[in-house]
């Protein structure tokens, strides 16, 4: 993920974090914000990393019954709409701050660190759709981007 890409939109806007933990662990089976590997959750972990750039920041989840206790205390958006997965979390940010661009941190990206989303933020253009990193065979990575 060395190139970073951008796509289309028209002004200035806050910038708002969304970890993205709201799956139905159907791969991984188990709550994969839960995981463990900076010696807290994996969604604390990610939280904290987007705290550090965003004026609000907040997880994305499923269900309102779906909340695990490793989750206590952090602020919620619940997905909701007709939609499924990483799309629906973006769209229920979208919907409580309109006004914002979107920086999205899935939960199962544990080798994002600070130094990689500061280098996304600084390149953040407010005047495309998104910025993105590119992977090594050019497609963007949707997951750790912003949205505009």
């Amino acid at each position: 993920m060395a190139q970073v890409a951008s796509a289309h939109r028209s002004s200035a806007a806050p910038l708002y974090g969304l970890v993205l933990a709201g799956g139905r662990a159907t791969r991984l089976g188990r709550d994969k914000g839960s995981l463990n590997y900076h010696g807290m959750s994996q969604v604390r972990w990610a939280f904290e990393l987007l705290e550090r750039h965003c004026e609000r920041t907040f997880v994305s989840l499923r269900s309102r019954a779906e909340i695990p206790d490793t989750y206590g205390g952090l602020p919620v958006l619940f997905d909701g709409g007709t939609i499924e997965g990483p799309a629906a979390g973006l769209l229920a940010a979208f919907r409580s701050a309109p006004e914002a661009g979107w920086l999205l941190l899935a939960a199962d990206m544990p080798l994002v660190d600070a130094e990689l989303l500061s280098a996304l933020v600084g390149q953040r253009q407010t005047a495309k759709i998104a910025t993105a990193f590119r992977h090594a065979d050019g497609t963007p990575e949707p997951l750790c981007a912003i949205w505009e």
